[in-house]
């Protein structure tokens, strides 16, 4: 690989990881929030603005604990769903 400035590094192989827009145009139709990250976003429970509807993985945002901002999350899937099926059900209204 050659930078900019004329050196080299050798390499076999080069992986970029460019990032993820998350997709949330159906959260945004539902009028759930979308947070600073661009994700869905949650509680500390990963529960959306709607208490009734969770979000994870790479459409879901929470608050960083130490730096207050935005973090998407990828790794909440099993408290998430923990979380929903132990939560008291709604009734659904007609």
């Amino acid at each position: 690989m050659e930078f900019a400035d004329g050196s080299q590094l050798p390499a076999d192989l080069i992986l970029m990881s460019v990032g993820v827009k998350a997709e949330v145009e159906l959260a945004r139709a539902a009028g759930l929030e979308i947070g600073e990250t661009g994700g869905v976003k949650t509680n500390g429970r990963l529960e959306s603005s709607d208490p009734n509807i969770y979000a994870v993985g790479d459409a879901a945002e929470t608050m960083h604990a130490l730096t207050a901002h935005g973090l998407a999350l990828r790794w909440q899937a099993r408290p998430t769903a923990k979380d929903a099926l132990l939560a008291p059900m709604q009734p659904v209204p007609d």
